[in-house]
């Protein structure tokens, strides 16, 4: 019998291995029962018969009883069920490291901006992935080394604090071992034809492999779920690191051997004999001492299989004695014979590979599982093995060793299925409770969700991995959409716990989009809304965090009117222009709508706080002023924004002389090159102008035309009120000679002076009044007159404008004009008033209308001083 004969084997290379007794230990270090871990000069000093120089000498040592409890209970802290990746991930205050780790960790974000830059090509999508998983392996290394070393801690303990990023490792590796299969896999495999009669278990199930998807991912979880075990196991000291090599039962046989020697003898009646069944068959007991023992091995045996390690479970049990059980643990294999399939060489025989009676190893296994006198964790080990699920649910920490178990009984039964279905044999009936284990996946995840605690940090994390599982992505996008998505609302009517659920702390932000974008590189469809979502959060939390290089490309993963919103409003607030002009180059590297997004940036700018400031009504330029000029630098860096840097600075102008703030509306103004307007132009034919196109023109050089009018008169009323020469003072009665040509002198370079400021002002006068009746005179329907636009909020806004500028322009005209003596022209004023081609009058209300007659009747009475008439004719003409 082959199972038999593997058995022998593995009992025979334990009990027959040349140079050593198997009672060696028994005679030496077993004899005290225990001994505390020795150094090497204890070993040297020792009065026992073991030297270094011994040709059997074995370098294991045995532990005392405190000291290995202690190491135990320390494994047994690491291995707190409780750690999972949402502790960290969603709390984001955990880390105890120094700035040099954070840095680390901040280096994420970094490093998978550049990999997902690296890698946008679909069919280098799990090239991508592997570099996710080896970033956070490199950094998760880094951390541990620097918090190991520069604040005393153990490897063990800084990873117990970034256990966060291990299991987003693990979960990228999930990701790229199931759609690998999904996406890759042969989905018409082709399967060679193998007789009922000589096809064996192993191929058999090889076939099922091939053909069967689902069960071949969940062979992957089971790996998956395994090697995350294997991982966070990797540091902890291993049961035969601190017991030596030796027998079974070393301290039974001890005192069987000689009791009067044994120095800790047992408390309760032992066995008579050492075979495997004696405790069970005799109802005695072993030594308390090596009852410890086993229950510790049964355990670790049972780690060992959790974590995938059969191999290393079976060294375990030799190391400690239990061939025996390392021979159990070989009965579960597929029995091949490659001879049924020889075409060549038939006379020579291959060796056959597993147990041919596995039927009924499994089923005494399960026999075995159900006897409650045996170790639970054994118990466990063999229903893993055979298929049992109760006894392997009793030593489940978590819901991660429950999906294991759940899912290696659901492989187990499938398995199972197809062997007796396909292979002509006659089966041992397994027990009715076994096939009662067949669940579906969504059976065995909706036990796994009665038992998840929903306020707990765990939530996340599961939910993640169970759509992942259960191939359900559009769920999982909605799920994640709603978790980055809570208003501040919905949080106030939430407890304490849930919030804490509920927060998204940058890296769980980091770990949602790059999900979201490598779902995307899958071609997985159905819900881009949702996932939008998530990443419009990431490009706001890298907003909100200051990692502005990194901004542009994930902005650039959402839709065009996403991305016009969101980038626009991460550059408001940039306010140099080498800053301005990086951003700029960014976006225009990741394919950013760029013009659309410089205009969506000022229009943001320009409607900021505007009810606020409308409200103060002060001429003082205020912090938002200045941010509304300053954003048309925006538009300037393109030649072909000029246009819509005209266009928006009408729209600040308009707003500025609303306000009564001309040095603001100056200030907007020119910030637009002196070519702007024959840059615009040169773009068209002379006669091709679009009118939308001569409408904003228009506008803008109406603008023009008011502020320099507006700047010349502030000139002109300056040097006439400030630069007028004074006089010299008056010479006094009994003056000398001396000061008398002294004030001759004086007199006649004020005069000179005089005659100057006279033909100086003559010139400026001349030309402010030009410039303030260019105003009054604007061609083409009059000042701020748009004959082209047909929109009627804008409408009404110029026609305000006109209402509250242009009868300003009149009292500065008349002011300059009769200030000057030009009383005749300020009563043409009148005239140009009254005109029904430019029809000023009708911008007049009865307040401002009441000025400007007082101010022309002072003209008139001007005039009538001067012996002319009321309108400045001489009079008798």
């Amino acid at each position: 019998m082959t199972d038999l004969n593997n058995s022998i084997k593995i009992l025979e290379n334990v009990l027959s291995t040349p140079g050593k007794s198997m009672l060696r230990t028994s005679k030496y270090v077993a004899k005290s029962s225990r001994q505390s871990l020795l150094r090497p000069t204890d070993l040297e000093e020792s009065n026992t018969n073991l030297t270094l120089n011994h040709p059997n000498f074995d370098a294991s040592v045995t532990a005392a009883p405190h000291e290995f409890r202690e190491i135990m209970g320390h494994s047994k802290l690491i291995r707190d069920p409780n750690l999972t990746f949402s502790e960290s991930l969603l709390n984001g205050n955990i880390l105890k490291t120094t700035q040099k780790s954070a840095e680390i960790l901040d280096k994420l974000f970094t490093d998978f901006f550049e990999i997902t830059q690296m890698h946008e090509s679909a069919t280098q999508i799990f090239q991508t992935i592997a570099d996710y998983i080896q970033s956070c392996s490199d950094n998760l290394d880094l951390i541990i080394d620097i918090q190991s070393k520069s604040l005393g801690e153990t490897r063990k303990s800084a990873a117990y604090d970034n256990l966060w990023l291990e299991n987003e490792r693990n979960l990228w590796r999930l990701i790229y071992c199931i759609y690998q299969d999904r996406l890759t896999s042969d989905k018409n495999p082709e399967i060679e034809p193998i007789p009922p009669n000589t096809i064996t278990e192993k191929q058999c199930v090889e076939n099922l492999y091939k053909t069967d998807s689902l069960l071949r991912e969940c062979q992957l979880v089971v790996d998956w779920l395994e090697r995350k075990a294997a991982d966070q196991t990797a540091d902890i000291p291993r049961m035969e690191h601190f017991t030596d090599k030796t027998v079974g039962w070393e301290n039974t046989l001890h005192q069987l051997d000689d009791a009067d020697l044994t120095v800790f003898p047992s408390t309760r009646a032992l066995v008579t004999k050492l075979d495997p069944d004696a405790p069970l068959r005799e109802k005695a007991s072993l030594h308390d001492l090596d009852l410890d023992d086993e229950a510790r091995l049964c355990k670790e045996i049972f780690y060992e299989i959790r974590c995938g390690r059969l191999n290393e479970a079976q060294a375990l049990c030799v190391h400690c004695g239990h061939a025996w059980r390392a021979a159990i643990l070989e009965g579960w294999r597929l029995f091949h014979d490659p001879n049924y399939s020889k075409t060549e060489n038939r006379e020579l025989k291959e060796p056959c590979e597993g147990n041919m009676h596995r039927d009924l190893w499994k089923y005494m296994a399960w026999k075995i599982c159900e006897d409650e006198r045996l170790d639970k964790y054994w118990r466990g080990t063999l229903g893993i093995l055979c298929g049992n699920l109760r006894p392997v649910l009793l030593v489940c920490r978590n819901w991660e060793d429950i999906l294991w178990a759940y899912l290696r009984v659901m492989i187990d039964i499938r398995v199972e299925s197809e062997i007796r279905d396909t292979i002509l044999k006659s089966y041992q009936e397994m027990p009715a409770e076994y096939w009662k284990n067949r669940f579906s996946l969504d059976e065995i995840f909706n036990k796994l969700t009665d038992q998840i605690n929903t306020h707990s940090e765990t939530e996340k994390y599961y939910h993640i991995l169970r759509f992942i599982i259960m191939d359900q992505p559009i769920e999982l996008l909605k799920l994640m959409k709603h978790w980055v998505t809570i208003s501040e609302d919905q949080l106030s009517t939430i407890t304490s716990p849930q919030k804490k659920l509920l927060s998204n702390s940058p890296q769980f932000l980091r770990l949602l989009a790059h999900i979201v974008l490598v779902f995307r590189e899958f071609g997985i469809t159905g819900n881009e809304i949702a996932g939008d979502g998530v990443l419009e959060q990431y490009v706001q939390c890298l907003i909100d965090t200051d990692r502005k290089d990194l901004i542009a490309f994930y902005t650039a993963t959402l839709p065009q009117p996403n991305q016009i919103t969101m980038y626009s409003k991460f550059l408001e607030p940039i306010t140099e222009n080498d800053e301005r002009r990086a951003m700029l180059s960014n976006a225009e590297d990741a394919g950013l709508h760029v013009e659309a997004i410089t205009k969506q940036v000022v229009e943001n700018i320009r409607r900021k706080d505007i009810v606020a400031t409308m409200s103060e009504l002060t001429n003082d330029l205020t912090e938002s002023d200045l941010a509304k000029i300053s954003a048309l630098d925006w538009l300037i860096f393109y030649d072909t924004q000029r246009l819509e840097a005209v266009y928006q600075t009408n729209a600040i102008i308009r707003y500025f002389l609303a306000s009564g703030k001309l040095d603001a509306a100056r200030q907007a103004f020119n910030k637009n090159p002196g070519d702007t307007v024959n840059l615009i132009l040169s773009n068209y034919n002379e006669n091709d102008v679009p009118k939308n196109v001569q409408s904003i023109l228009k506008e803008y050089l109406c603008y023009k035309a008011y502020l320099d009018g507006n700047e010349t008169f502030s000139d002109w009323f300056h040097h006439f009120h400030h630069g007028r020469p004074k006089p010299p003072a008056p010479l006094a009665e009994n003056a000398g000679f001396t000061e008398r040509v002294a004030h001759e002198h004086r007199v006649s370079q004020y005069n000179a002076e005089l005659d100057r400021w006279k033909l100086t002002m003559a010139h400026r006068t001349k030309n402010t009044k030009t410039l303030l009746y260019n105003i009054l005179l604007f061609p083409d329907g009059g000042w701020l007159v748009d004959t082209y636009d047909t929109d009627e909020a804008r409408a009404v806004v110029l026609n305000d404008l006109r209402v509250t500028c242009i009868p300003k322009i009149v009292l500065l005209l008349h002011t300059v004009m009769h200030e000057m003596g030009e009383y005749k022209e300020c009563i043409q004023l009148a005239d140009l008033l009254a005109d029904e081609t430019k029809q000023l009058y009708k911008v007049f209300n009865k307040p401002v209308l009441g000025e400007v007659l007082t101010k022309l009747g002072e003209s008139s009475l001007a005039l009538m001083e001067q012996k002319k008439d009321p309108w400045g004719y001489d009079v008798g003409t």
